[in-house]
């Protein structure tokens, strides 16, 4: 027994010892970390994603010339009157414009020397506008970066006025997207796409329907995939209309589900409402800008659209958008053609105006209409 009891008290010691010694190894101070072994271990970083955000400003039709059968108060007269400043049109916007990473606009002239008209003998109502080629400094000037072309009045000098315009834009520094010219700019390092199409020809000549809707799908498909923002610019619709047609719509449709990101409207000469689809806003129509081919407009609202596009990691995470209401012109009883930001109750006018012209859109309504027509 005794024998037990000492067997089992040296086990005991022994186990006492080693649990000593070993605990005293987590006790004892550790020896200092040298500066090599400190260059050696591994940086272990937390990287935050970050956002980055564009904006993007959209202004209507820009007529920068004169109808040819115009005479005395025209864009050309007034420009001379102001010692042909090319600043003076877009003087009272241009800081507005200045805010923005890129803006916009519908070029609806030719800037060109060109003296031969096109053929319009089959429109009922025919008009040809025009101006000159140092017009394109008026963008610069008001800081717009890029137009659209396609629209029905860059061809009505013919193919060689539609080609100087593309030259006194790019003389000026003003990129240009439509028909098919699509650009490509990288902004803070989002590249961004721009489309533009013409609902009532292609390049100065009619283009079916079919055609048209063909080409929208496709062209928009194409950019969304080397691009992460795709904007498509539509020159459709019917002249004084503030309802937008099917064909709006359906256009509209098309470009969104193909990939489009924001699409912006003009040929109305009005404004039309501004509706989400899927996710995505359609500018049905932006109205008049700066306008020279009418010098009494009937309708002077006009505005100023701006999104902001927030990515994340080259995603896009959210949008958020405004309107600049303004008028296409400073005096009441003629048009000066220097749009001027509104202020006030004729702000609210405009806003008032365009809250009602976008309740009256029904996108679920009219995709009806658009598969009732539709050909089995």
């Amino acid at each position: 027994m005794f024998k037990n009891i000492a067997k089992i008290s040296i086990i005991i010691v022994v186990a006492f010892l080693f649990l000593g010694i070993s605990a005293q190894q987590f006790l004892v101070e550790p020896p200092p970390i040298t500066e090599e072994e400190v260059v050696a271990m591994p940086v272990v970083q937390q990287i935050r994603a970050e956002e980055v955000s564009l904006t993007i400003s959209a202004i209507g039709d820009c007529a920068l010339g004169t109808e040819y059968a115009q005479r005395g108060h025209t864009f050309a007269t007034v420009f001379t009157e102001n010692k042909k400043d090319c600043g003076y049109f877009l003087a009272n916007v241009s800081a507005v414009l200045a805010e923005d990473d890129l803006t916009i606009a519908n070029l609806e002239t030719c800037l060109t020397t060109a003296e031969q008209r096109k053929d319009k003998s089959s429109l009922q109502a025919v008009y040809w506008l025009k101006g000159e080629p140092l017009y394109a400094q008026i963008l610069a000037e008001g800081s717009v970066e890029v137009v659209n072309v396609a629209n029905n009045h860059t061809y009505d000098y013919g193919e060689a006025g539609y080609r100087e315009t593309l030259h006194s834009l790019e003389k000026a520094g003003i990129a240009y997207c439509g028909f098919d010219h699509v650009l490509i700019k990288e902004i803070k390092g989002i590249k961004v796409g721009f489309l533009g199409f013409n609902q009532f020809s292609y390049k100065g000549v009619w283009q079916a329907y079919a055609a048209l809707k063909e080409q929208v799908v496709e062209s928009v498909q194409a950019l969304s995939e080397q691009t992460d923002l795709v904007i498509v610019s539509f020159h459709w619709g019917n002249e004084r209309e503030i309802r937008p047609s099917l064909k709006q719509y359906e256009l509209a449709q098309l470009a969104i589900e193909a990939g489009a990101d924001l699409v912006l409207g003009h040929h109305p000469h009005v404004l039309q409402g501004i509706r989400e689809y899927k996710g995505k806003q359609v500018v049905f129509s932006l109205g008049n800008f700066c306008f020279g081919g009418n010098r009494q407009p009937y309708d002077r609202d006009t505005l100023i659209y701006r999104q902001t596009f927030t990515f994340v990691e080259g995603e896009l995470v959210r949008t958020t958008s405004r309107v600049i209401p303004c008028s296409m012109t400073t005096r009441e009883g003629y048009n000066d053609f220097q749009p001027k930001v509104l202020e006030g109750a004729e702000a609210e006018k405009v806003l008032h105006k365009l809250k009602e012209r976008s309740e009256m859109i029904n996108f679920t309504a009219e995709r009806n209409k658009i598969r009732k027509n539709a050909p089995s």
